[in-house]
């Protein structure tokens, strides 16, 4: 499966999750598209991400509806995605925008852009066996919108981006096992030196087990 996202086609304000079929037994194993872009639900959101469910074949696909409380979860198995969904209601409403990361665990879920709150920003319990969401824990401090983090190999820290309009962006580790409420964590935070801090747009754990930090150009990396 490939999920996208797309402006709607009945309102051009909104966004539709869409998927394709992609069989990979086709094309000498390389595969290919044998549905394209099927229907799935108006999230109005750009926040789409997966996980893997605690039978270690199955799947989660994880987005969020915009200008709601809601976050959805569909199941994927062999028999192809259940159209019926897990709703999990967050006390306040999700932005169109921000970003949304599953741990390599599967039992942390990060979200940034919630609406109303002081500083968006939320790190979640992630039930994999029933897609439940649960304990919202807020991260009480401004990261300048940019709204770019992801989880460490180990799933025990978070990496977030945070500045201001006046000052450059600039990374910063939080510890989360074991932390019970948002204000624990900031008391963990720990700032990352990168070879410049003047064009950071994004990070993302690869499959090598190191997390990297898009800087303008090039790509910063931190081993552990």
């Amino acid at each position: 499966f490939l999920f996208t996202i797309r402006v709607a086609s009945t309102n051009p304000t909104l966004t539709d999750l869409l998927y394709s079929i992609i069989d990979m037994r086709l094309d000498d194993g390389k595969g290919a598209v044998t549905q394209k872009s099927i229907f799935l639900y108006n999230n109005n959101s750009l926040n789409v991400t997966a996980a893997k469910h605690i039978n270690d074949k199955d799947f989660w696909v994880i987005t969020t509806q915009g200008n709601t409380k809601k976050l959805i979860t569909y199941l994927i198995n062999e028999n192809g995605i259940n159209p019926s969904p897990n709703v999990s209601l967050l006390a306040a409403n999700f932005g169109s925008g921000g970003k949304i990361r599953i741990s390599p665990n599967n039992k942390k879920l990060a979200v940034s852009g919630v609406l109303g709150e002081a500083s968006g920003n939320f790190i979640f319990d992630f039930d994999n066996s029933s897609g439940i969401v649960s304990n919202p824990l807020e991260l009480p401090e401004p990261v300048g919108g940019s709204g770019y983090f992801d989880f460490s190999p180990d799933s025990e820290k978070i990496y977030w981006l945070f500045g201001s309009a006046n000052a450059p962006l600039q990374v910063a580790q939080y510890q989360i096992k074991g932390k019970r409420t948002g204000q624990e964590i900031l008391r963990t935070k720990y700032n990352i030196s990168v070879s410049s801090n003047t064009n950071l747009f994004d990070m993302r754990v690869a499959p090598d087990g190191k997390l990297y930090v898009v800087n303008g150009r090039f790509l910063d990396v931190i081993e552990n």
